[in-house]
């Protein structure tokens, strides 16, 4: 009866072991995740600052080519030069400054859109190899896996992933009243 109520006593010992590893292991690997999803690497991507910093320069390239060209129709708006149709080449040339600089944002724009979709890609395979690890570790089977990453995981993904729409969409709006008033 002795060594019924040991190798009992000792399986429940071993049983919370158990659990505690795998609870331990669950929180390292959720907690490696949040850590992963609040990193810079992917709340700031890399990829997009370089990308908004060479929006940036050909923006400044045609932003001064509008402004000496203004320049120098306010310098050349004086009679007897100034006729109808000289006002309405220069304002054909400010339309076309004015489309190829929305054309250069809108080319931009899908450019951010798209990095911000690859990182996502990345967090949602990140976020399938814990749970592939989890489950070939034995911290926890399919179902149990599964509801961790629903619970702790898919929130944090979709959280990153409105920021990112939420910075196109701002952006969209920017470029929309920058071009509004040019054409």
């Amino acid at each position: 009866m002795a060594d019924i109520e040991r190798e009992h006593r000792q399986h429940q010992f071993w049983s919370c072991k158990k659990d505690d590893w795998k609870t331990l292991n669950t929180a390292e690997g959720l907690q490696d995740f949040k850590d992963f999803i609040c990193s810079q690497d992917i709340v700031n991507p890399p990829s997009v600052t370089h990308l908004i910093e060479q929006l940036r320069l050909e923006q400044t390239k045609i932003v001064e080519k509008r402004n000496s060209m203004l320049e120098e129709l306010q310098n050349s708006i004086k009679p007897p030069g100034f006729t109808k149709l000289t006002i309405h080449e220069w304002n054909q040339r400010i339309v076309d400054i004015s489309k190829e600089l929305d054309k250069i944002n809108q080319k931009y724009l899908q450019k951010i859109h798209q990095e911000y979709e690859k990182i996502t890609q990345i967090c949602l395979k990140k976020m399938d190899k814990l749970k592939k690890e989890m489950i070939e570790s034995g911290v926890c089977d399919e179902e149990e896996a599964q509801s961790l990453l629903k619970e702790d995981c898919i929130p944090l993904v979709g959280k990153q992933q409105a920021a990112y729409e939420s910075s196109v969409q701002n952006m969209d709006k920017a470029f929309e009243g920058s071009t509004r008033y040019l054409a």
